[in-house]
């Protein structure tokens, strides 16, 4: 557009369009304790870590290491899971592994998921121009982490990430509406 160039599909910009409240609301989940969960960190007592010895740490996995972890999560199961569910199961347990957390204490992680492709009735545009992440947030025991086989940690990611689906998108959205 900047260039005067014609563009074949413009970008849909009708937020309402694609997060309209249903009449009458209907809020079916807990999402004030889910999305908007109050942190428990006292700044009292809870030490504050200088910025400057914070670090980014990028991790490169070899494209060999990555197939075989694929292979090995999915070999003896009757279902198949994504890089990404093969990846993140590996990766929590080992961060779950350094934490050096007890073995009945619960551990999560946080995972988006895309409403462009959960919401049904209407559906959303391809051409909608805006977010629709909802958090999925796995959570298990750390034994659970620990002594499961990797196929059952990606079981546990897919079934979270599975349950942001259209009917919880809809209830956030009956949520938000009625918290104005």
């Amino acid at each position: 557009m900047v260039r005067g160039l014609d563009i074949e599909v413009l970008p849909f910009h009708d937020r309402l369009a694609v997060s309209r409240p249903r009449n009458p609301p209907k809020v079916e989940f807990d999402h004030g304790s889910t999305e908007f969960k109050k942190t428990s960190i006292n700044p009292d007592t809870t030490p504050m870590v200088p910025s400057s010895s914070l670090e980014t740490l990028t991790v490169n996995y070899p494209v060999e290491f990555i197939n075989k972890l694929k292979v090995m999560v999915n070999n003896n199961s009757n279902q198949r899971y994504s890089t990404f569910a093969c990846l993140l199961s590996h990766v929590w347990k080992k961060v779950t592994q350094v934490r050096g957390l007890g073995l009945e204490e619960s551990s999560h992680v946080r995972v988006a998921g895309n409403g462009r492709t959960r919401i049904s009735e209407p559906a959303v545009p391809k051409e909608y121009f805006g977010n629709l992440v909802l958090g999925a947030f796995p959570r298990l025991k750390v034994k659970e982490l620990l002594n499961e086989s990797h196929a059952y940690v990606a079981q546990a990611i897919r079934h979270e990430v599975n349950s942001v689906n259209d009917r919880y998108f809809k209830s956030f959205i009956d949520f938000g509406a009625g918290s104005r």
